[in-house]
This record gives structure tokens, C-alpha cells and sequence, in this order.
């Protein structure tokens, strides 16, 4: 399937929402193939939440946006905002992912859009992120969540 536009961004739909429990935790987890510009491309997206998480039941949702502007991917997690008692686990892979070495050779960092000022902030427990443009294979492996915000990935030099 295509994905759909509103004219400024495209949304990959649907979105995936379930409910975490504080005894078990839980697991969100979107996988979708779809074209981009006439290329298949593939994302499994998950986020695990380990038991004690949350103090109580709480319906989650993950949102992919795909801004078509700045050729940037992003995950909007509600309700926001909600702070974890221990964060959770994002993992990321996409392929078919072409032009992220033709953003730059500065490392890949995770990020959240602060609200309050605009800017990106970098989170930096991740224990890996990485692209092989061989494969044109993104991966994000367990990067922590420790509130819910919009997330996305931003390349900065040191």
C-alpha cells in the first residue's frame, strides 16, 4: 500500500495502540510494506515495556509520520506526556531506505522534540543505531523511552 498524505506529511497507517499492564508490561509492535516514490519499503517498529512500567492500565498508541519536506521519519507515542518508572525498549528496522548516507556522515542520534522549546533533544541509551547502505537497512536496537514525546533520529557532529 501507498502511504497517505495531508499535503505537509504522510502518516503510515494505521497505528498501532494496546493496552500495558503493570504487572506484565507489554509490547506495541507496527510491521508494514509499502511503496515510497515507487520503492518498496519495509519497517517493523516495536516498543516493549517491561512489567512495572506503568503503576496502572494504560492504553498506548504509536503513530509513524513520514514528513515528505525534510525527507524525515518520526514516532509520535500518546498519551503524552507519561513518564515510565523504567523506560521502555523502541527497536527500529526499515529497508528500502536509500538517501540516509546523502544526509551526511555525522553519527546517527535518537532524539525527542522537546515541546517547550522546539529543539531536539538526543537520548543517548541506545545500544545501537546504524545503517548499512549495502543493504539499505536502517537499525535502531533498544533505545530508551523514558516518556512518551515525538521521537525521530537527527545526525549532529560531536
Amino acid at each position: 500500500s501507498e502511504l497517505q498524505s495531508d499535503g505537509l506529511s504522510m502518516e503510515a497507517v494505521p497505528s498501532v495502540e494496546k493496552d500495558i499492564y503493570p504487572a506484565t508490561g507489554g509490547f506495541l509492535q507496527f510491521k508494514k510494506s509499502f511503496t515510497v516514490n515507487k520503492k518498496p519499503v519495509s519497517i517493523d517498529w516495536s516498543l516493549k515495556f517491561q512489567p512495572g512500567a506503568v503503576n496502572q492500565k494504560m492504553k498506548v498508541k504509536m503513530i509513524i509520520f513520514y514528513d515528505t519536506l525534510s525527507n524525515s521519519v518520526t514516532t509520535t507515542f500518546y498519551p503524552s506526556p507519561t513518564t515510565f518508572n523504567i523506560p521502555a525498549e523502541l527497536n527500529i528496522k526499515v529497508t528500502g531506505v536509500s538517501n540516509i548516507s546523502a544526509m551526511g556522515s555525522e553519527p546517527i542520534l535518537f532524539a525527542y522534540n522537546d515541546p517547550a522549546t522546539g529543539e531536539w533533544e538526543t537520548q543517548g541509551n541506545v545500544d545501537y543505531i546504524g545503517y548499512d547502505p549495502v543493504n539499505n537497512t536502517f537499525l535502531c536496537i533498544n533505545a530508551k523511552v523514558p516518556h512518551f514525546s515525538r521521537y525521530g533520529f537527527v545526525r549532529r557532529a560531536n
